[in-house]
């Protein structure tokens, strides 16, 4: 693995990706497979509406999380990051010292991971500003089958487009045959990384 893969953000292993793309491990054409890599990752973040969070991690990868909310009475919080894991603690505190006193007993809450969501028994989510402390794991700990070879198309695209010198090119014709190329993310990407959108960034 090349000093340029970035587990953070790259959805597939150097190894998967290169031999997707007939490459040999070790070799000059590595560094710059892991260089799309690591960008398709970070679209795929972005284009899913789960985004990077602070320390630099896609949110679409399974690592331990601390997220703030503002208590609102309610006793429904809606993660980042999912599916969730875990959850290790939960505290709600109007003074953000969040000391033992705070937390809330997990008798108190269940979670739904699949969702994202984590649901109290009554509206115990309240304090105001950022009253809300919760750790938890999420992300995905196997990134799904469909999403890495959407992540994989989408890397061939870009490199078969580099290598073929084919940038901004969307028609050519010789003689009586003529040939088009995408220009952007294929469809066929950018249909899998929606089903994989945020359902909480949607707007209905």
């Amino acid at each position: 693995m090349s000093a340029n893969y970035d587990s953070k953000v790259a959805l597939v292993s150097t190894t998967s990706m290169t031999t997707y793309l007939g490459i040999a491990l070790g070799s000059t054409e590595e560094s710059e497979c892991d260089l799309l890599n690591n960008a398709a990752g970070n679209l795929a973040a972005s284009m899913t509406g789960r985004g990077i969070d602070g320390n630099g991690v896609s949110r679409l990868l399974s690592t331990s999380r601390t997220e703030y909310f503002d208590g609102d009475n309610s006793d429904t919080l809606y993660v980042k990051a999912y599916p969730i894991t875990a959850v290790t603690s939960l505290y709600v505190d109007p003074d953000r010292d969040y000391g033992s006193g705070t937390e809330i007993d997990t008798d108190d809450y269940t979670y739904y991971g699949p969702e994202g969501t984590i649901k109290t028994d009554g509206a115990l989510l309240a304090g105001g500003h950022k009253s809300i402390k919760l750790t938890y794991t999420g992300g995905y700990t196997s990134v799904p089958a469909d999403l890495q070879q959407a992540v994989k198309e989408l890397v061939l695209f870009w490199y078969k487009r580099n290598t073929d010198k084919r940038v901004g090119v969307t028609n050519i014709s010789v003689g009586d045959k003529s040939m088009g190329y995408e220009t952007n993310v294929p469809e066929s990407v950018m249909s899998t990384f929606k089903r994989y959108r945020d359902w909480k960034s949607v707007v209905a």
